[in-house]
């Protein structure tokens, strides 16, 4: 196997082991699952935690599909769940044609990500954020705008500007009000979906890594 598969593992592991706000109740305490893959022709090294029973069904091997589905617990109050589909990229190989491409580390340099992934932050304490989240959508963000006003702007960007292939979601927990006779109503903000160019896995958990410590 491509020792950069291992590098790729171990730094992710690294990251929130030293960041001393996650723990994960598996056996061996291992923050995530690791499968290595074949899509499209080529291996992929599949890192996941918290996903949905699908995602384990097509993507982890029979005996762990229970276990990929736990997320990471983060200290005092929240969960993590991550789901990266990666493999190192050959430089030497021309990006397009659907492919998403990032920067990773200095020794592994720049992979690739295969369609769906995530890294998602649920059930904050703090009272303005309750989940901050990134996804790399492709399925969802090449499909017609369903807001006719932005019909056209499909045309000139070239994807769904309301749910663009890679995003961030910042979401503000439900918020209550006085109703009528005293009663109170309970608002659920939209949600905040950011379109942005594609992040480096690494960097992004390391980022919000420091953040979680600092609010800790």
């Amino acid at each position: 196997m491509d020792f950069r598969f291992e590098r790729i593992q171990r730094h992710l592991e690294d990251c929130l082991l030293q960041a001393g706000v996650f723990q994960r109740t598996v056996e061996g305490a291992q923050l995530f699952d690791v499968e290595i893959i074949n899509r499209a022709g080529a291996k992929w090294l599949v890192i996941a935690a918290g996903i949905a029973e699908a995602e384990s069904r097509d993507l982890i091997q029979r005996h762990r599909r229970d276990r990929a589905t736990i997320p990471i617990q983060i200290s005092p109050r929240g969960q993590a769940s991550i789901l990266l589909v990666t493999r190192p990229y050959a430089t030497a190989a021309p990006a397009g044609g659907g492919r998403f491409v990032t920067d990773f580390s200095t020794d592994v340099g720049t992979i690739e990500l295969y369609q769906r992934c995530y890294i998602r932050i649920d059930d904050l304490e703090s009272p303005a954020i309750r989940q901050i989240r990134w996804e790399l959508d492709p399925v969802e963000g090449y499909k017609p705008p369903i807001e006719p006003w932005l019909q056209q702007w499909e045309k000139i960007v070239g994807c769904y500007p309301a749910h663009a292939p890679s995003h961030w979601h910042i979401n503000s927990p439900p918020m209550e009000e006085p109703g009528r006779r005293g009663q109170r109503r309970v608002i659920i903000p939209p949600e905040l979906r950011i379109a942005t160019g594609l992040p480096n896995p690494l960097l992004l958990l390391l980022s919000i890594a420091n953040w979680l410590r600092s609010v800790a």
